[in-house]
C-alpha cells in the first residue's frame, strides 16, 4: 500500500509553541509548530498508550558533570503520564532505545500542513 500526502491544517493555525490535535485516516495525530518547524505525531505514547500529544514540548537537556548542563534546541516530546521523552524529528525514545513514538514525514504546501500516511 502506497502513502500518500494529506492536508492536515493551515500554516497560519498554528503559531509558534502551539499544538492541535486532529482527526486523518483514522488516526489522532498531534500536529506542533515548535519555533516554526512543523511535526506530526501519533497521538499515542509507546510506553503505556497515553495521550502522547497532550504532553509538553522542551529542549534537550544534557549533563556531562554535575553542574555542566548543554541543552541542544532539539525538540523533545514529554509524555503527559510518565514523563518519557520522545524526539519529535525522529520518534526514539530518550528513556528506552526499544521504543519509538511514530512520527510523519511533513511537507508544506500552498499554505498547508500535509503528512504522508
Amino acid at each position: 500500500m502506497s502513502k500518500e500526502y494529506v492536508p492536515l491544517i493551515q500554516t497560519g493555525q498554528l503559531n509558534p509553541g502551539e499544538k492541535k490535535i486532529v482527526f486523518v485516516k483514522g488516526k489522532e495525530l498531534g500536529v506542533f509548530n515548535v519555533r516554526g518547524e512543523f511535526f506530526v505525531v501519533q497521538n499515542i505514547c509507546p510506553h503505556m498508550g497515553a495521550p502522547l500529544c497532550k504532553g509538553t514540548i522542551c529542549d534537550k537537556i544534557q549533563a556531562e558533570k554535575p553542574g555542566l548542563y548543554i541543552v541542544e534546541q532539539s525538540p523533545i516530546l514529554r509524555c503527559p503520564w510518565h514523563s518519557w521523552e520522545f524526539d519529535l524529528r525522529t520518534g526514539k525514545s530518550l528513556v528506552d532505545d526499544k521504543l519509538k513514538a511514530r512520527v510523519y514525514e511533513v511537507i508544506l504546501k500552498d499554505g498547508y500542513i500535509y503528512c504522508r500516511i
